[in-house]
């Protein structure tokens, strides 16, 4: 899905949650592996760089919710 400026702007935020994937699975932060869209979104978007993550997804999943 391609957004416009004017969508883009509307946007208030976007969270997208993955099971067992890391930065190296994403082209936005030098993965070899094709992204368009995910990289568009980080190329016009804030990107979190310095996440910790827990040895099960629970409390990850709690973390960002709160």
């Amino acid at each position: 899905m391609d957004l416009n400026a004017q969508q883009l702007s509307a946007l208030a935020g976007v969270s997208r949650q993955l099971d067992d994937a890391g930065f190296a699975h994403f082209g936005a932060f030098g993965a070899p592996a094709s992204t368009p869209t995910i990289d568009r979104l980080a190329a016009r978007g804030v990107r979190f760089t310095n996440f910790t993550v827990a040895a099960v997804c629970s409390p990850t999943r709690a973390a960002l919710l709160t």
